[in-house]
C-alpha cells in the first residue's frame, strides 16, 4: 500500500485584523516511516512575538517526535506533546502570556494513514470530509490543562482513500451548511475546492482567513499510480471557433489558386531564369499549404465530432439527473426499484467519467448517486458522542477486548488480564483477572450476577462478589470454543471448530456437562451470537441464522439495505429488547434491525456509522436508559438512542 497525499492552502481577507502562521514538514522516522507534520497558528492580534512562539512550539513537537523511540505512534505523538508542554513552560513568561491569550494553535501528524491531532484555543476547526460527508474532528480538543500547558487531548484515527482533512481558522459551518461543504469537495483538484470555500467566505467575512487541506489517496498493489497533475475535461471548440477555421480554409484555397495562375503566366524566360530559385520555393509553398489544408481540415472534422459527443454526454447526464429524482420519489415505497434505478443511473454516470468528457460533473453526479443511496438506506453519520473513560489514565498501554454489563449496575471494560470498573463517568478500580490466563471474551450472566471470562486456553473464570476464581465443570474440561454467552442460568459457548453450540447448565460447583444444542446449522464461518429466547447466529459475511431448540428457523430480513452488508463482527439482544445490532468493525458502524414479534424476522432499520472515532472494538446497550456504549481500544464512548 502507498501513500499519497495532495496538500494544499489558501489565504485570503484582510491581513491586518490578525496573524496567520502555517508551518508544515515531512520528516523520515528511523523506523522508515514518513511523518508529515502540520501546525496551523491564529493570533488574534499581530505580534513578531506570537510568530516567533509558533515557530518554538513546531520546533519543540518536531525535535520531540524524532527523539521519541516508540513504534505507537499515538504514544510517540502524546510523549512529544509532554515535551512541548515542558518545553513552553520554560520560555519567557511575557511570550508564554502572548501566546495563552491571543493565540489558537492546531497539531496534526500524518503517518501511514493515521491522523494524530491536537490543539489549543477555539478559532481554529479542523473537519474530516469523506464521500462528501463532512464532520468536525477537533471538537473537545481545546479543553484547559493545567497553568501553561498547551496541549492535553489527542484525537486519532484511520483515514480511507479519498479522505480530506481540512484545517479552517474560521468557523466554516457558522456560514456554510454541511451539505453544501461537502458539495465543494466534488473537484480532484484541492485547490479549486478552497477556491470555492473562499469565494463563499469572501462576502460574509472580511478577516484574514486560513484554509489548509491534505487529501490522501492509498494506491493498492498492482495498481497504476495516478498521472501527475489534475486530470481535467476535454476541450473542445466552439461553433464560432470552427467557422473561424472554415474561413482561414477559404482564404487558403483563394491564394493557393491565385499563386497557380501566376505560375501559369510567367514567361519562359523568367521560368529559366529563376530556375534555380523556383526549383525549390514553389514545391515547398505549395506542400506547405497542401499539409496546412491537411491539418486544418482534420482538427475542423475532429472538433465537429468533440462536439456532438459533449452534447450527447450532456444529454446523459440530465438523464442520470431525473434518474435520480425518479428514485427519490420511488424510494418512499419501493426501496428496491429506487435501487435499481440508481444502479443504471450510476452504469450511465460512470460511462461519462470513463469516457474523458464532463469529468468534473459527473464525478459530482456520482457522488449525488451514493448520497441518494445512503438516504434509501438511512445511513447516519454520528458526530455527539460522549466520551465517558479515557482508560489509559489507568493503564498507558491499555488495549481493550470488550465491554459488559455486571454487579452493582456499573459496566465494565477488559483486556487481556485486566478489568476496569467504570461507574457512572470514572474509573473506579482497575482489577487484575489472572497471572496466567488470557481473556479472549466475556458475558454477564445475570442469574448470578457475575461476569464469565473465556480464556485462550478454554477455561473460564467467574467475577463475583470482586473476586475471580475458576469455573469448574463436570466435564474434564470445557470444549474448545470462541464465544460465550450467559441465558437462563445456562452458559452457551460457541464453537465453529465443532459446528455445535455447547450448552452447560449450572450446578452449586460451576458447570454440569456440555449439552450439544445445534442440530441443522451449519456453524464453520460462525463469528459470534446472541440469545433472547432465540439463538441468533452471525457470520462472517454479515449473514445471520436464527436457531430454536437448535434447529434453524424460516428467518428472513425484511425491508434490506440495497447496499449489501458484507462484513460484520459483533452481533447483540437480550430478552425484552425490541432491536438486534450487528457491528461492522472494518467500516465503524453499527446496523440496526427491529424484531418483528408476529413473524420473528428482522426488519431493517438504519445504519450508525462513527467516522471520528478510532477502531469499535465492542459495543453494549443499557435497554432501560437507551444509552449506547461504545468501546475502542483505549477509551468508553456512549451516545443515547431514539
Amino acid at each position: 500500500m502507498q501513500i499519497l497525499r495532495q496538500k494544499e492552502s489558501l489565504n485570503f481577507g484582510d491581513k491586518k485584523n490578525a496573524l496567520l502562521k502555517e508551518i508544515n514538514e515531512s520528516i523520515k522516522l528511523e523506523t522508515g516511516h514518513e511523518a508529515e507534520i502540520v501546525l496551523i497558528a491564529k493570533g488574534d492580534k499581530i505580534h513578531p512575538s506570537l510568530i516567533v512562539g509558533a515557530e518554538k512550539i513546531f520546533d519543540l513537537l518536531l525535535q520531540g517526535f524524532i527523539e521519541t523511540e516508540e513504534a505507537d505512534f499515538y504514544t510517540r505523538f502524546e510523549e512529544a506533546l509532554k515535551k512541548v508542554n515542558n518545553g513552553f513552560a520554560l520560555l519567557a513568561e511575557d511570550l508564554q502570556k502572548e501566546i495563552l491569550d491571543a493565540m489558537s494553535i492546531s497539531v496534526g501528524i500524518f503517518v501511514e494513514n493515521k491522523l494524530y491531532l491536537t490543539q489549543y484555543g477555539l478559532d481554529i476547526e479542523v473537519y474530516l470530509v469523506r464521500s462528501k460527508h463532512v464532520s468536525v474532528i477537533s471538537t473537545g480538543l481545546d479543553e484547559k490543562g493545567k497553568d501553561n500547558e498547551l496541549f492535553v487531548n489527542i484525537a486519532s484515527g484511520a483515514l480511507e482513500n479519498n479522505d480530506i482533512v481540512l484545517w479552517s481558522t474560521e468557523r466554516l459551518l457558522r456560514y456554510i451548511t454541511k451539505t453544501d461543504l461537502g458539495k465543494m469537495f466534488g473537484a480532484d483538484d484541492l485547490s479549486v475546492s478552497l477556491t470555492q470555500i473562499q469565494q463563499t467566505l469572501s462576502i460574509e467575512l472580511p478577516t484574514n482567513v486560513c484554509l489548509s487541506g491534505s487529501k490522501m489517496t492509498i494506491i493498492n498493489e498492482n495498481e497504476p499510480l495516478p498521472a501527475i497533475g489534475v486530470q481535467t475535461d476535454k476541450q473542445v471548440l466552439k461553433f464560432d471557433k470552427i467557422e473561424n477555421l472554415k474561413n482561414l480554409l477559404d482564404v487558403l484555397y483563394k491564394k493557393s489558386k491565385n499563386l497557380h495562375a501566376q505560375l501559369k503566366e510567367k514567361k519562359l524566360k523568367d521560368a529559366f531564369q529563376n530556375l534555380h530559385y523556383h526549383q525549390y520555393k514553389i514545391p515547398l509553398v505549395l506542400g506547405g499549404v497542401i499539409l496546412l489544408l491537411v491539418l486544418v481540415l482534420f482538427v475542423v472534422q475532429s472538433q465537429i465530432k468533440n462536439q456532438q459527443e459533449l452534447k450527447g454526454m450532456e444529454a446523459t447526464l440530465d438523464e442520470v439527473q431525473t434518474d435520480i429524482d425518479t428514485a427519490q420519489s420511488r424510494g418512499t415505497y419501493d426501496k428496491e426499484t429506487a435501487g435499481n434505478i440508481l444502479n443504471k443511473a450510476e452504469e450511465k454516470a460512470r460511462a461519462v467519467f470513463n469516457s474523458g468528457y464532463l469529468r468534473t460533473k459527473s464525478s459530482q453526479i456520482l457522488s449525488e448517486i451514493q448520497q441518494e443511496r445512503d438516504n434509501l438506506d438511512n445511513i447516519q453519520h454520528v458526530k455527539d458522542v460522549q466520551l465517558l473513560v479515557d482508560l489509559t489514565t489507568k493503564r498507558d498501554d491499555v488495549n481493550a477486548l470488550g465491554i459488559v454489563k455486571g454487579p452493582d449496575n456499573n459496566i465494565y471494560a477488559y483486556e487481556y488480564n485486566a478489568l476496569y470498573v467504570i461507574t457512572g463517568d470514572r474509573i473506579s478500580d482497575v482489577l487484575k483477572i489472572d497471572d496466567k490466563e488470557q481473556v479472549i471474551t466475556a458475558t454477564y450472566n445475570d442469574d448470578n450476577d457475575e461476569i464469565l471470562f473465556l480464556t485462550s486456553n478454554y477455561k473460564i473464570i467467574s467475577y463475583k462478589n470482586k473476586n475471580f476464581q475458576l469455573s469448574d465443570t463436570t466435564d474434564e474440561a470445557f470444549k474448545t470454543g470462541m464465544k460465550i454467552s450467559a441465558y437462563g442460568g445456562k452458559l452457551y459457548l460457541l464453537a465453529p471448530l465443532d459446528n455445535q453450540i455447547y450448552r452447560y447448565p449450572s450446578n452449586r460447583d460451576g458447570f454440569s456437562k456440555a449439552e450439544s444444542y445445534n442440530v441443522n446449522g451449519n456453524l464453520k464461518d460462525a463469528v459470534d451470537f446472541t440469545i433472547d429466547g432465540f439463538i441468533y447466529v452471525l457470520y462472517k459475511d454479515a449473514v445471520i441464522q436464527m436457531l430454536s431448540h437448535g434447529e434453524i428457523q424460516n428467518f428472513s430480513v425484511q425491508k434490506a439495505p440495497i447496499q449489501t452488508i458484507v462484513s460484520a463482527d459483533k452481533i447483540y439482544t437480550e430478552l425484552e429488547y425490541p432491536k438486534l445490532l450487528v457491528l461492522d468493525s472494518s467500516a465503524n458502524k453499527i446496523v440496526v434491525y427491529n424484531k418483528d414479534e408476529r413473524t420473528n424476522n428482522l426488519v431493517y432499520d438504519r445504519q450508525l456509522v462513527f467516522d471520528g472515532l478510532d477502531k469499535i472494538q465492542d459495543f453494549l446497550i443499557d435497554k432501560n436508559a437507551k444509552v449506547l456504549y461504545l468501546l475502542t481500544k483505549q477509551k468508553v464512548y456512549r451516545m443515547t438512542l431514539e
